[in-house]
């Protein structure tokens, strides 16, 4: 390729894999964003989302530092795994997210219990993403 690089090159995380000359673009910097960010709303809500052990909170406590495997690490990854085992391009958002969601849901199961105005904000905020979908660009 001749040329600066185009911008969406930069915003993607590569690695080589076996049996290509290239590295490979395996998942975007925003799939990382989304991992940092549901870490840290696990160890804001106190819950132990480390798939390795104790969580960040108690880490932090005994200010012992041990091996963090977070489940939001774990979505991206069978993200990775079904993008190249499916031969397509998947987004990791969904599946990272889908992930996490189910891992807190079946630990904490205070978490399950939405009170009325929850539902009101999930049901106007779908409501708005699917208006904002359906608007003709």
């Amino acid at each position: 390729m001749e040329g600066p690089a185009p911008i969406g090159e930069f915003l993607l995380v590569k690695i080589a894999v076996p049996g290509f000359t290239l590295p490979v673009p395996v998942f975007g910097v925003a799939d990382w964003v989304i991992v940092a960010f549901l870490v840290s709303a696990s160890m804001k809500f106190n819950m132990n989302d480390n798939l390795a052990g104790p969580g960040l909170t108690a880490m932090a406590e005994q200010q012992k530092p041990r091996l963090f495997f977070p489940v939001s690490a774990l979505g991206l990854l069978l993200a990775v795994l079904l993008a190249q085992g499916l031969g397509l391009p998947l987004p990791a958002l969904p599946i990272v997210a889908a992930v996490f969601l189910a891992f807190i849901l079946i630990r904490y199961p205070a978490s399950r219990h939405l009170a009325g105005s929850d539902w009101y904000i999930l049901l106007g905020a779908s409501g708005l993403l699917a208006g904002l979908i359906a608007l003709p660009l």
